[in-house]
């Protein structure tokens, strides 16, 4: 008789295979996953109205969104028609990219888009992204070869990849709620990034790190009815 823990483990792979195949579609890359040991931190006390609700559109209670914009953020600050000091003239994005003035990309809610939701690269600037309300996309928030940026209080669910680091170095993610994703989020080829007090909900994967990643912190994460694990190793 096959053990739970084998269904578990077989589930995961056949998950993680149409994740690959998602992924090259999104040009995000390929992997290879090698899982770690599977734990159980299910929970019939969990209080569900810290979460955002996986069947409905309900407000997650610690997220305060007010803009609603229909098309998803790109930006690349190698690209003049779309750079941070363009970002800076709309009227989602306030700040100077400086350490003590940050820009700032918050309380929005982007919701059905392909692709993702919030896209930023080629960066050097210093940036937040806050209280933002990112479902029902492909992917939440990508951030690739860019450095200095702050991912907090934003609720990014249902969607396949969460929130994707990928050369990336210097994030602090902190107090998001990440609920129904395949992948919520992966750390690629990125380093000394802090990620810590996040909560985690009905996941397949809650975090993935791999590549040359290194010098990683990842501390006081709760992670709830994970389907596959709270942590592998791509």
């Amino acid at each position: 008789m096959i053990s739970e823990k084998r269904k578990r483990i077989v589930l995961t792979v056949a998950i993680l295979s149409i994740a690959m195949i998602l992924a090259n579609i999104l040009h995000v890359g390929t992997f290879s996953f090698v899982p770690l040991e599977t734990k159980d931190l299910s929970s019939d006390n969990l209080d569900e109205g810290t979460f955002y609700s996986t069947d409905t559109d309900e407000e997650v209670e610690t997220i305060r969104t007010e803009g609603i914009i229909e098309s998803p953020i790109y930006i690349d600050d190698t690209n003049p028609e779309c750079d941070w000091e363009w970002a800076s003239t709309q009227p989602w994005c306030s700040g100077s990219g400086i350490k003590d003035d940050p820009y700032v990309i918050k309380d929005l809610i982007i919701k059905r888009v392909s692709g993702s939701c919030i896209s930023i690269k080629n960066s050097e600037a210093y940036f937040r992204i806050e209280n933002c309300k990112l479902h029902h996309s492909e992917t939440g928030i990508t951030l690739k070869n860019t450095n200095n940026g702050e991912i907090i209080n934003n609720d990014v669910s249902q969607g396949i990849i969460g929130i994707y680091l990928w050369n990336s170095d210097g994030y602090i993610l902190r107090n998001n709620i990440l609920v129904g994703n395949t992948l919520s989020i992966i750390i690629r080829d990125s380093s000394e990034n802090s990620v810590n007090g996040n909560s985690f909900l009905d996941n397949h994967i809650g975090i993935s790190i791999g590549g040359l990643s290194s010098d990683n912190t990842i501390n006081y994460n709760s992670f709830y009815r994970s389907r596959g694990s709270d942590i592998y190793y791509i």
